[in-house]
């Protein structure tokens, strides 16, 4: 990959060809030992014996990258039970993570940088710049002193090379001893006119010359640039987009990475940023690189301040942060930061800077009213909130049991240092009467009887509305503190505006990290970052472990927030998240009203994780389907865990899962079942497009409907144009006992196409009503024979015609027929003129033998030359790799053919233009069980020829509203062909009769009304 100087940017262990990671000999190691012959679990004599060697090769690579999964034992115990729960893919994905993680997160990281910057292309961007409303002058703030003139002038080269034209750069040399510096700054500005300087004739100061650069700048925005640094060139295209999209910005920051002083130009050090995250400025000065401004801003803040010399960018961004109305993060690696000696970038670098980092965080919390000790811990500082009145604190335990409630009390009353608080455990009465007596002295522990069956949000609610508190901590009774100033440190940031709740460290007890905030939008809805870590580990990233910083979700296990505010939200939710899920609905609806969920790793708390509440196998929790609904906006992208960060820092699962939900109405009432529709794919072809349909019929008519599909698609953006869930999950036919979970939930399963029958099979055991919608026909012979199981386990098969039902007679009774329905958009029914003279047939659909394009030009192939020049014959699909011989075929056979022409696929409101300007349709398809374009021209008052292996013919009848032909006999096309060549007064009749039978037929209303037939049959 280039530099902006031509020269090559290094990409360590990266595939510039193909972005993956390349493994070397490892990837030979694991070929070997993860093919399923080395994993025949069910022989452990025969496995121990053939792959030992392989065995000890990868777990010496594994150690030598640095995975413990602990001694063999364990190793081969863990092993086997990632096996019982996620199969063969499960080892397969977590050992190749594990190992990428480990050895290659830089890589990985180079690669998202490298993917990120091929995304658009030069002209692209350009042709998005020309269409902007806004195009405003970007002032480069570029304060110079005695810069190698190497660096200084490839940070003015990658200043020249951005996308972006209207920017200037504001030059300050503050008095540099080198002539050279400043001979530089002349030759670039007499040739470009953007470049402007001022030689100081005294040295000042940082501040100082950012200041008389502020002053020199006519933009109105402003951009911060190190003079030894370097701009990707499609910097301030991302800004400006930002202001477009975002008009009201007022500060702006991305991610940024190193780049070292060698010619290699190695990037390294990514730091990938949350969205604004007020709390996690108070660590350090995050933002960094690249930051805009608006200049009014800075002006109005009075500009740069010299006291904090060397972390003068800190303190503008703490005032700034302060009166800002909108501040943006721009999700992309858009500034490389020199590591050269001297430089803040390179280890042991200015490392006095962090003094004047301490004072300008000292004197923002003066400006704020709020009483802080700055204490230096590594990586960060750490803000120690004085609470100078201690309000009582009530800690509410929901519990049954009478071990963990012990140990609970024992550990705090033992541990705890604040004096003002009480102990609210809620149990049933046996319980509290069994433990009370141990208690009696203890004047500060109370116990709420609760004898209803278990309920983790109905507890925590009885217990805060029985406590006597301002502040309460909900605790679960397997949570042990560590340190006396536990509750301090947990409380001290609800005393900063707008905070809503505030969550502790919690590990495990072999001091791994259980909790260091959860983010929204994995698997499962919700996930735990750094989970496994050591709780004083460090990446090569930020180390986010170790930041007060906000999240998404509180943990339920432990949480502190001001009772107050836990009444205004409405405390938990009993009802919908009983159990599951309600830490995230809770964080949510704090969330909701304008505050912040925020995450301390000061205070550490043990967290044992005895499960308090089970799901029986046979018992549903829609706690997850409850949040689709209510939240999808919040489980759609984590604004404090992007999705960057989560490729590069989330290690529990790996797969591609996303869950795109923002457009789902919380407010409307779905008052009929939760049905999940299972697509094979999000493409803009049939079968999704069917389901689209059919989803929106549910949404409409009070059905809950979510759509999950393996892989994204375009299809995907209509799903949620329509306010419809969509769920892309890697791993949804491969028996993922998350994907499984999740799916038992509902109440009615809706299998699309003959891909989804893993999902039949799977999920059979759980008694949810399944509906196999299959879109083949002649191929479900082959398929019956093979899968007969999974065609007995589901409830019924829907199938598109009556030609699909003899392939899958024996089923009889459980099949019904739905033919496909379209919605009325044709443009001009039945209006265009025949060109008598050049009659246009057309052939629509993927470029493959099924469907026929081949026996279409044989058949042209064999008409008059005279009756041939009388017409166009006009080829339009997307060709596969995979039929590319047959497409190199088709086109040899019709090279001498100038009548027969080629057109790659259209979007789907084109190809409705498109047969609109033809005459005639043919569909020649070998087997075709029904014909979504076919219907498309009967829509559009055009006459059809089809084979008798379309299923659309069920219902068409032939010389009256088509003409059809034996599947193959090309002679019989031919003849059909040229009757509307030489008889074209008949294409409006045939046309007509055609429109008719969709109206009568093939009519989306029909299409609905047949389908809630369908689906209401199973709630009788």
């Amino acid at each position: 990959m280039q530099g902006f100087n031509g020269e090559e940017l290094q990409i360590p262990g990266a595939n510039v060809d193909n972005p993956r990671i390349v493994l070397a000999e490892r990837d030979d190691i694991m070929k070997a030992f993860l093919s399923s012959d080395s994993w025949r679990l069910t022989n452990p004599l025969r496995w121990f014996g053939t792959q030992a060697r392989r065995a000890k090769v990868l777990f010496k690579t594994l150690h030598s990258a640095k995975v413990h999964f602990g001694d063999l034992k364990t190793t081969l115990f863990k092993l086997i039970e990632i096996y019982k729960r996620e199969g063969l893919h499960g080892i397969r994905y977590r050992i190749r993570f594990l190992l990428e993680k480990n050895l290659y997160a830089e890589s990985l990281a180079v690669n998202i940088f490298y993917n990120q910057q091929k995304e658009f292309s030069r002209e692209e961007i350009e042709f998005q710049i020309e269409y902007y409303s806004r195009k405003p002058l970007i002032s480069i703030i570029m304060p110079v002193f005695n810069t190698s003139l190497k660096w200084l002038e490839l940070a003015i080269k990658s200043l020249q090379a951005q996308m972006y034209k209207n920017w200037e750069l504001c030059a300050v040399d503050d008095c540099s001893t080198k002539e050279n510096t400043k001979m530089l700054l002349e030759k670039y500005a007499k040739v470009d006119a953007r470049i402007r300087f001022y030689f100081s004739p005294q040295n000042e100061g940082i501040s100082a010359a950012s200041n008389f650069s502020l002053k020199m700048a006519k933009g109105e925005y402003i951009a911060l640039f190190d003079h030894d640094d370097e701009l990707t060139p499609d910097a301030l295209f991302w800004v400006v987009k930002e202001i477009n999209e975002h008009p009201s910005t007022e500060f702006i920051y991305s991610d940024e990475c190193k780049i070292d002083d060698t010619e290699k130009r190695k990037l390294f050090n990514f730091i990938f940023k949350p969205d604004w995250s007020p709390e996690m400025l108070l660590n350090s000065m995050y933002t960094g690189h690249l930051t805009v401004y608006k200049k009014k801003l800075v002006v109005n803040l009075g500009g740069f301040r010299s006291e904090y010399d060397f972390s003068q960018d800190y303190d503008l961004a703490l005032r700034a942060s302060e009166k800002a109305e909108n501040i943006r993060h721009i999700e992309r690696v858009l500034y490389l930061w020199r590591a050269i000696d001297g430089s803040a970038a390179k280890k042991g670098g200015k490392d006095f800077a962090r003094i004047y980092n301490q004072d300008a965080l000292k004197d923002a919390f003066v400006r704020r009213n709020i009483d802080a000790n700055i204490i230096k811990k590594t990586f960060v500082n750490y803000p120690d909130i004085t609470i100078k009145i201690k309000e009582k604190i009530s800690i509410v335990i929901p519990t049954d049991s009478y071990e963990n409630l012990k140990r609970s009390i024992d550990s705090i009353l033992l541990t705890t240092a604040y004096d003002n608080y009480e102990i609210v455990a809620v149990c049933n009465s046996k319980l509290a009467n069994k433990i009370r007596p141990q208690y009696i002295h203890a004047k500060n522990i109370y116990f709420s009887y609760y004898d209803k069956p278990f309920n983790f949000s109905d507890k925590c609610n009885q217990g805060a509305s029985d406590s006597s508190g301002d502040i309460l901590i909900f605790y679960n009774d397997d949570v042990i503190p560590l340190d006396p100033s536990w509750l301090e440190k947990l409380i001290e940031y609800l005393y900063l505006p707008g905070v809503g709740g505030v969550s502790p460290k919690l590990i495990f007890e072999n001091g791994k990290i259980q909790y260091a905030g959860m983010i929204s939008g994995t698997p499962d809805f919700a996930g735990t970052p750094y989970n496994g870590y050591d709780q004083y580990a460090t990446d090569l990233f930020l180390s986010m472990h170790r930041y007060i910083r906000n999240i998404s979700v509180l943990s339920g296990a432990c949480c502190a927030i001001r009772k107050n505010i836990f009444n205004s939200v409405g405390g938990y939710d009993s009802f919908h998240t009983p159990n599951g899920h309600s830490d995230i609905d809770l964080s949510f609806r704090i969330l909701d009203a304008g505050l912040r969920c925020v995450y301390t790793p000061h205070a550490v708390l043990t967290h044992i994780g005895n499960h308090t509440w089970h799901v029986q196998k046979g018992q549903k929790d829609k706690s997850d389907i409850f949040l689709l609904k209510k939240w999808g906006k919040y489980l759609c992208r984590d604004p404090y865990f992007t999705d960057v960060m989560k490729s590069v820092l989330y290690r529990d699962f790996t797969y591609k899962f996303k869950i795109f939900a923002k457009t789902v109405d919380s407010e409307k009432n779905y008052r009929g079942k939760d049905i999940l529709l299972v697509s094979h794919e999000l493409s803009l072809t049939g079968a999704p497009r069917v389901l689209l349909n059919a989803a929106k019929i549910l949404k409409t008519t009070g059905f809950f409907p979510v759509v999950i599909a393996p892989d994204d698609g375009p299809m995907r953006k209509e799903f949620e144009d329509e306010g419809i869930a969509v769920i892309v999950d890697e791993m949804l036919f491969r028996k993922h006992w998350l994907t499984e979970r999740f799916m038992k939930n509902f109440d009615l399963i809706l299998v699309n196409t003959q891909v989804g029958i893993p999902i039949v099979k799977q999920m059979k055991e759980y008694k949810i009503p399944i509906i196999l919608w299959l879109h083949e026909a002649a191929g479900l012979e082959k398929l019956d024979h093979k899968n007969k199981n999974a065609f007995e386990s589901c409830d019924s098969i829907i199938l598109v015609s009556d030609y699909a039902k003899q392939f899958l007679s024996k089923f009889s009774e459980k099949i019904s027929i739905l033919q496909n329905g379209l919605k009325d958009i044709s443009l001009k029914a039945g209006t265009k003129v025949v060109d008598s003279s050049n009659i246009r047939f057309c052939i629509i659909g993927t470029i493959e033998p099924r469907k026929g394009q081949d026996i279409f030009i044989d058949a042209v192939l064999k008409l008059p030359e005279k009756v041939r020049q009388k017409a166009t014959f006009l080829i339009l699909g997307k060709v596969w790799p995979a039929f590319i011989p047959y497409y190199k075929n088709l086109t040899k056979k019709s090279t001498s053919v100038p009548e027969i022409k080629y057109l790659n696929t259209l979007p789907y409101a084109e190809i409705i233009k498109f047969i609109e300007s033809c005459d005639v349709l043919v569909c020649p398809s070998r087997d075709e069980p029904a014909s979504l374009v076919t219907i498309e021209a009967m829509m559009c008052n055009k006459p059809v020829i089809i084979s008798n292996k379309v299923g659309v013919g069920d219902r068409l009848k032939h010389d009256v509203s088509c003409l059809r032909f034996i599947s193959e006999n090309t002679d019989e096309l031919s003849k059909c062909i040229e009757f509307f060549i030489e008889r074209p007064d008949q294409i409006a009749k045939f046309g007509n009769e055609a429109r008719e039978v969709y109206e009568k037929e093939f009519t989306l209303d029909r299409f609905n009304k047949d389908f809630l037939d369908i689906i209401n049959d199973f709630g009788k």
